[in-house]
């Protein structure tokens, strides 16, 4: 479709077509343009609104896909506009696409003809009402209601505890939760694994993996896409502590909500700078793709004067202000300074040993987790 450029040419084109859906159609070329950034394919595919708010990018999509690589026949519940479904039914003998909405069902149907998928069936019913023999389950339930995010897992559509009762017909399940999910009082049978997923370094799902999408001997997992690299709780660590070094390492969202931050230390062979923040410190530089490294230049302590005072003497005008166990948000800091410079600068905010510190950092980030 041609781009339109004004309110003018929208109108003048409305008017000529009185016979044709043309606000319908440039309803759908917005959103496929406003998603072509997560999904490559957009313009070939149809989307509701909430669909394309909902569905997951074409890399998630397909990392969601590779829990079901050993099964042939897998049914997706919630299946939505299918973003995912495309991803599970590229390989299968059979999936079966299910969702309790026809026209969110209807675009999921369309979009598998696109792709040349023949071997769905649509079933247009509640996720706990599927009764068909398959081999294993992935299930997207609507954590949306009244167009509000809903946090409590009792709230999603189907609830938790329907997905859970859905685990003993279909055991080899995997099921989307908010990040958010308070995995701390999960209280189910060993044998699954939580993992939470990032792409380029925002977290974006957290998969209850039951039955054999699970990884053995593994309950929480992080993994950042596109690198693919991950970090789990397999081995046991012992947390390490220092003061701060030459180096700090902001390890990646994903590693930090799975509780994974002294595993990643580990790994990296560098130490916590305490037991809260999740930052890691070292003399040494790593290349290690998980998270983001910086050189520290200078630490000061912190209180707002200090700070605005820096602020205006290195006529700084784009911050990137992070904080860690401070008491306002960096969204409440941003209000009190005035940031009219010409220069740019990275500074951190953190509290050590219930006191405050600025520390103004220089990136050393090349690459993307």
């Amino acid at each position: 479709m041609k781009e339109l450029n004004s309110v003018n040419q929208i109108q003048k084109l409305i008017e000529q077509n009185p016979d044709k859906p043309v606000r319908d159609l440039l309803s759908q070329f917005r959103i496929q343009k406003d998603i072509c950034w997560k999904i490559p394919d957009s313009f070939d595919l149809i989307f509701t609104r909430k669909g394309a708010e909902q569905c997951s990018s074409s890399l998630i999509a397909d990392y969601n896909a590779s829990k079901f690589m050993k099964f042939h026949t897998v049914a997706d519940l919630c299946c939505g506009i299918g973003m995912d479904l495309m991803s599970i039914a590229s390989n299968k003998d059979r999936v079966f696409a299910v969702d309790s909405d026809r026209n969110t069902l209807m675009a999921a149907e369309y979009n598998c003809q696109r792709r040349n998928l023949s071997n769905v069936e649509f079933l247009n019913e509640k996720a706990e009402n599927f009764n068909r023999e398959v081999e294993a389950v992935f299930i997207d339930p609507d954590r949306r209601k009244n167009g509000k995010r809903q946090i409590k897992a009792e709230n999603y559509s189907p609830s938790f505890s329907s997905i859970l009762a859905m685990s003993k017909r279909f055991p080899h399940l995997a099921a989307k939760l908010s990040p958010l999910f308070d995995y701390d009082d999960l209280k189910i049978d060993p044998g699954y694994t939580l993992e939470f997923v990032s792409e380029r370094g925002t977290l974006k799902e957290l998969l209850l993996c039951l039955g054999k999408t699970h990884t053995e001997s593994v309950t929480r997992k992080a993994v950042l896409l596109p690198s693919g690299s991950t970090i789990d709780d397999r081995e046991k660590v012992h947390r390490e502590f220092s003061t701060i070094k030459k180096y700090i390492y902001e390890p990646d969202p994903a590693i930090i909500r799975a509780g994974l931050v002294a595993e990643l230390a580990e790994k990296i062979d560098y130490k916590l700078i305490d037991a809260r923040s999740a930052i890691l410190t070292s003399d040494k530089i790593t290349t290690e793709n998980f998270g983001r490294i910086y050189q520290v230049v200078q630490i000061m302590p912190y209180n707002l004067r200090r700070l605005t005072a820096f602020i205006q003497e290195n006529d700084i005008g784009e911050l990137v202000l992070k904080t860690r166990g401070f008491s306002e948000t960096v969204e409440e800091m941003r209000k009190k300074l005035k940031l009219k410079g010409k220069k740019s600068a990275i500074i951190f905010i953190i509290k050590l040993q219930n006191k405050h510190k600025m520390l103004l950092l220089r990136s050393l980030n090349t690459h993307t987790v």
